[in-house]
């Protein structure tokens, strides 16, 4: 972080789980996006934004299963709609925005939105997924 900002970055954003990024961001007056957590705490006066992952909600489940013995192995893709990922914004987030995000929010729980939907070009400019297409969470990380 202290490279970026070094040179004049304005916003620090990183995937780590370490306050690090937000706290070097925070004591030079910088915004900043953290990750994994809510890191408002480590700099209250520039924090913006933060995906949280509640793994807490996936264990419950899995370990439930366990003791149900109908546990077996799978993928799991949880996400907003389950509670494992969730989004915490400050009141630096302008109200407006804010509920533009939950509004969004609710649309993807409600499963009538899909961030990735088509149409998708690659980098070529060749279509990937037509109107209304989604890939599929395999797809997405490869």
């Amino acid at each position: 972080a202290d490279a970026l900002l070094d040179i004049g970055a304005d916003v620090i954003a990183q995937s780590q789980d370490s306050p690090a990024a937000v706290q070097a961001a925070g004591q030079r007056g910088v915004y900043a996006i953290g990750y994994n957590t809510d890191m408002s705490a480590f700099s209250p006066d520039t924090f913006l934004t933060s995906p949280v992952w509640n793994w807490g909600v996936f264990y419950e489940r899995v370990v439930k299963e366990v003791m149900e013995e109908k546990w077996s192995s799978y993928q799991y893709w949880g996400g907003m709609e389950d509670g494992v990922v969730e989004i915490v914004m400050s009141n630096l987030v302008p109200a407006d925005l804010q509920e533009l995000v939950n509004e969004e929010r609710s649309r993807i729980i409600e499963d009538d939105y899909h961030p990735f939907e088509g149409p998708l070009y690659d980098q070529k400019g060749d279509l990937r997924y037509s109107e209304g297409e989604e890939p599929t969470d395999e797809e997405l990380l490869t």
